[in-house]
């Protein structure tokens, strides 16, 4: 009897600390997450951009906002900052679109009419 109160008490305590585990892991992913929208909010404003605008254009799949999150993500991944990471974004835009050779401000190449 007293073996049995033993081991009923024992799992008792096992089921009470796996439940006190599991509330403390979703409590550190819930963390987790605002820290992630902190950061991204905290990107988008500095790069003068609405957090609702964003997520418009990030769920329709335009380019722009698919490369951005993309970026903010992966420096978010990588343990960046968010001023380490708006400094990144500000040299990858300008590399993605001040290419020289295949850049997105570069006039077109002219059109060969000779023939």
């Amino acid at each position: 009897m007293i073996l049995e109160s033993g081991l009923t008490s024992l799992v008792n305590l096992s089921l009470f600390l796996l439940h006190l585990t599991q509330q403390k892991m979703e409590i550190m992913q819930a963390d987790s997450q605002y820290d992630k929208n902190k950061f991204m909010s905290d990107i988008l404003q500095a790069l003068h951009l609405k957090m609702d605008t964003f997520m418009y254009n990030l769920v329709h799949y335009t380019p722009y906002e698919i490369i951005l999150y993309s970026w903010i993500n992966a420096c978010y991944t990588k343990g960046k900052t968010s001023d380490e990471t708006i400094q990144l974004i500000y040299k990858a835009r300008n590399i993605l679109l001040l290419n020289l050779k295949n850049g997105l401000c570069n006039p077109p190449k002219p059109i060969d009419t000779s023939s």
